[in-house]
């Protein structure tokens, strides 16, 4: 069903580093703020990794989650994941429709919940990673990723099956082989 209460507009801020922030601080004042769609959830999870470019270099790019996104009466909810190429300008507004690549969920199995980025394929390349309900689906990064990737009528270069999956993502090198 749609959300409860009235819907809003989800964003993400991103604070660079290298400034010492001490006490409050108003998000108002963030470096960047992305904002999403109203009502989809924009910013619910987010990962960020070399996806667009080879491992250890900068800037990374970042993955955004919106798993109420693309709603529709007897099918629920798609959910999507943005993927924003890093080297954000200080100050840009940014909204969702900025982001390289928008990968769509499947309807009634909406994307967004679990998220996370590591190169799987030892290819030097950060590849997504994204969780739903009982799946991860994990798409290879490229610097030739953009547009519109349907996960309704385009297959994931790979996909994980099984009960209760998908909801919390993390990544990293836990056999000590030097690939994450």
């Amino acid at each position: 069903p749609p959300c409860v209460g009235p819907p809003s507009v989800g964003r993400v801020f991103i604070l660079f580093g290298g400034v010492e922030r001490a006490g409050s601080f108003d998000l108002t004042a963030a470096d960047v703020t992305i904002s999403g769609n109203l009502g989809e959830s924009f910013g619910v999870t987010t990962a960020v990794g070399n996806i667009l470019s080879p491992e250890g270099g900068a800037p990374q790019d970042l993955l955004v989650g919106a798993e109420t996104a693309l709603y529709s009466a007897g099918t629920g909810y798609r959910g999507a994941v943005y993927l924003f190429a890093g080297g954000f300008a200080q100050g840009a507004p940014l909204t969702s429709s900025d982001a390289e690549l928008t990968i769509l969920g499947r309807p009634g199995m909406p994307i967004g919940r679990g998220l996370a980025a590591a190169d799987l394929n030892n290819d030097s390349y950060g590849d997504i990673v994204i969780g739903s309900a009982s799946r991860v689906d994990v798409i290879y990064g490229s610097p030739s990723l953009g547009g519109i990737i349907d996960l309704s009528s385009t297959a994931a270069d790979v996909t994980i099956l099984g009960l209760g999956i998908g909801g919390v993502l993390t990544t990293g090198d836990v056999n000590g082989d030097g690939v994450v």
